[in-house]
């Protein structure tokens, strides 16, 4: 469609444009337009869902063990319409997805930066992540009685609120962290 400054783009957000991209690099055939094949995506689509769900598994295995983090991970994946939907195409899903089990794999060890970057890469599919960003960083700063892990996750999700501010700018003419 064409946007407000005029240029022709399709309405997707920066997210999965991004997760996408590496797998455009590496499969896409031709780069002509009339040979723009969605294989590419679809495949980019099912690496980033086989990786939320093997982040999943990893997040909670040191408190469930093995055997029932494997079966908790196996019911995400294929009880939810995770494997059905996500990793099928390369839509905001698997993103976000992938951003939430990252931050909670990085939580449950503890590590706020990291969590922080998992977020920030989730909200450029879904901004509204911001708000787990928030709720993770402000609970852990609350619950530990320090500011470091407010910090730690706010820096890098702010800086991907900057990086869709300008992304949305780039693509669309508007500052808006909403996107398409």
């Amino acid at each position: 469609g064409e946007a407000p400054n005029g240029h022709i783009v399709g309405q997707r957000m920066a997210g999965p444009v991004i997760a996408g991209l590496p797998f455009y690099l590496l499969l896409n055939r031709s780069p002509e337009v009339e040979q723009f094949s969605l294989v590419p995506g679809g495949i980019a689509a099912a690496a980033w869902t086989a990786g939320a769900v093997l982040l999943l598994f990893l997040a909670l295995r040191p408190r469930l063990g093995t055997g029932r983090s494997l079966a908790t991970a196996a019911v995400f994946a294929f009880a939810t319409p995770t494997w059905s939907i996500p990793a099928n195409m390369l839509w905001t899903h698997p993103v976000t997805q992938f951003g939430l089990a990252g931050a909670a794999y990085a939580a449950s060890r503890r590590r706020w930066w990291l969590a922080g970057v998992f977020l920030g890469f989730g909200m450029l599919a879904r901004p509204h992540l911001a708000v787990v960003a928030a709720v993770l960083g402000l609970g852990m700063a609350w619950s530990k009685r320090e500011i470091r892990p407010l910090v730690e996750v706010a820096i890098p999700t702010v800086g991907a609120l900057g990086v869709l501010l300008g992304w949305n700018r780039w693509m669309f003419g508007l500052w808006s962290i909403g996107g398409a």
